[in-house]
């Protein structure tokens, strides 16, 4: 070994690969060893880039010992080089989580979480980065950029206010207080603020002014805005910003900056899209929700052969059923309102937030984040304090007999769910496959839904949510309640009144006035739950067939691959 770590130092790497790689097939030698043997083959290989080959090392070095730091480190920098972006994001969580103090990986995994706009993580991330780091302002700013994305603007409100009068010359707080407030949908003291600074980016200042509805004031900025896809995001929003905003928009998406940001440019083609649609041109439309799609492939990548282990580990392994769950000592009781996403889950939430007994907290983070943390580290203490957290949570709730958690994807996990929260309910919502798949496909989310980007896959992937949806009726009956989307619309009173008495509450007319409640509502569906019901969504996708036959195809196919 000494030898090879000689070789290495001074960068004779084909001599030690070889060395080290003798090493680590020497079954004789101690298993420690031939893990450090096949992580430091891993380094010359890297050294060599040859990708392929060092990956296989370096998962060599953690299946012998899965704590291996740097091999894990290792790892993740191997697999960000072959564009595995989300599983470089997995090696470093677990480097992360076996050595807090390994900032250089909680870097890369901050900025990959933020790639995958998983907010919540990147947002934890980042505020260790800014604390450990104080004159990196930029950590700092991501983190309150990575909150508010995270929906958690309500908690940096005090915040951001106090730091800005300590510091009112600020640049940066100034900008953070501003996306604060505008998030918060405080349009007064954002214009206010915002007329008394100077400094803050043209871009950003007319985003403001056009979210407050000041057209005026943002169209005084449009020669200083940089013309990148926001700049023609703008122009479709804010009128007279330019001859033909439309024309000037399609032309950039065929032309676009090369700096310009992926996403950016993707939400220039939705909104390009919902344009088309109002002017009711249609496969014009389709057409840029493609494009759309097809720009978030890449930066959202979704494997098959990723998603098989990932059903194994939720339907056949399922080891969280060796972790004590959460045990119950009065206080409120979870609701999980799950399914998939345009299914009705905010409308449901917002209905039942109506009900006195009933509190909605919005999407939460906290399940995805232990499951995801579980599935790439095993570590069971943390799970266990994690689901013990949540069920402190419901005791401390006060005056409701129900709080609501309505994170759609949590579907996955309600095997984890019910098991370790015993008192947890599930609420699964359904809709028609094709409206829902529609729906989807014409929705711009801020997580990740990489599934999402193909109509077959999208297709599929439903077929395998509902295959989820019959074994959890299966394992776990009575603690699991479905309501679909069109009953809940057609036959509102009789659909909520059954599944209050599921639960065991009274009616209480308050339900039907949802659309008064006050609360806010942060997601893609704020402005339907602000509405009476409709029935303009249901039957929506039997106008659009032709554009959906890849999407009829991935349902046809179905999922029994996945599920064998």
């Amino acid at each position: 070994m000494a030898t090879a770590l000689r070789a290495l130092q001074i960068g004779q790497y084909p001599q030690a690969l070889e060395i080290f790689q003798g090493i680590a097939r020497d079954r004789a030698v101690p298993k420690q060893i031939r893990a450090d043997a096949h992580a430091n083959a891993a380094v010359c290989l890297i050294r060599l880039r040859r990708w392929e080959d060092a990956e296989h090392c370096a998962q060599a070095a953690t299946d012998l010992d899965p704590g291996h730091v740097d091999a894990w480190f290792n790892l993740g920098g191997i697999r960000m080089q072959l564009g595995k972006t989300l599983d470089a994001l997995m090696a470093f969580r677990r480097c992360v989580s076996l050595r807090p103090s390994r900032l250089d990986a909680l870097r890369y995994r901050a900025n990959l979480a933020a790639q995958y706009q998983l907010w919540s993580e990147a947002a934890d991330a980042y505020a260790v980065l800014a604390r450990s780091y104080p004159q990196d302002r930029s950590l700092w700013s991501r983190w309150i950029e990575a909150m508010v994305l995270a929906g958690k603007a309500p908690l940096l409100d005090e915040l951001t206010r106090k730091a800005l009068d300590q510091n009112p010359q600020d640049a940066l707080l100034r900008v953070a207080r501003l996306r604060v407030l505008v998030d918060l949908e405080r349009f007064g003291e954002a214009l206010a603020l915002l007329s008394s600074l100077e400094d803050i980016p043209s871009e950003l200042a007319a985003w403001v002014f056009t979210q407050c509805g000041d057209t005026g004031n943002a169209l005084m900025l449009r020669d200083s805005v940089p013309k990148r896809a926001r700049y023609h995001v703008l122009g479709l929003l804010v009128p007279g910003w330019s001859e033909d905003p439309l024309a000037a928009a399609v032309e950039y998406t065929r032309n676009p900056d090369p700096t310009d940001s992926a996403r950016d440019l993707a939400g220039l083609h939705f909104s390009l899209a919902r344009t088309f649609e109002d002017h009711g041109e249609i496969p014009t439309a389709m057409g840029h929700y493609a494009a759309a799609h097809s720009i978030l492939s890449r930066q959202e990548p979704f494997s098959w052969d990723g998603h098989r282990t990932l059903h194994r580990w939720l339907v056949d392994e399922r080891p969280w059923r060796r972790l004590a769950p959460a045990k119950a000592s009065g206080g409120a009781r979870w609701i999980f309102v799950v399914g998939m996403p345009r299914s009705g889950t905010s409308l449901l939430e917002q209905v039942l937030d109506s009900h006195p007994a009933f509190l909605g907290l919005g999407e939460r983070h906290e399940i995805a984040m232990a499951m995801q943390r579980y599935f790439s580290d095993r570590d069971g203490k943390a799970m266990e304090s994690a689901f013990w957290n949540l069920q402190r949570q419901a005791e401390a709730a006060q005056g409701h007999r129900w709080i609501i958690d309505k994170m759609p994807a949590n579907f996955q996990y309600v095997g984890a769910i019910l098991d370790l929260l015993p008192d947890a309910q599930v609420i699964w919502c359904l809709r028609d496959p094709l409206d829902n798949g529609l729906s989807i496909w014409r929705q711009h989310f801020r997580g990740q839904h990489p599934y999402a980007h193909d109509l077959h896959t999208l297709g599929r992937y439903y077929r395998w949510h509902e295959a989820m949806l019959a074994l959890t009726q299966e394992r776990y009956g009575d603690r699991l309640h479905v309501v679909r989307y069109e009953s809940l619309v057609e036959h509102f009173q009789g659909t909520v009144g059954t599944l209050l008495a599921h639960l065991g509450e009274p009616w209480d007319p308050r339900c039907e006035r949802f659309y008064e409640n006050p609360r806010k509502v942060r997601t893609a569906s704020r402005d339907q739950v602000r509405r009476p019901l409709y029935q303009d969504a249901i039957g929506v996708a039997r106008g659009r067939l032709e554009y959906l036959r890849e999407l009829q195809s991935g349902l046809d196919a179905g999922c029994n691959d996945v599920l064998a």
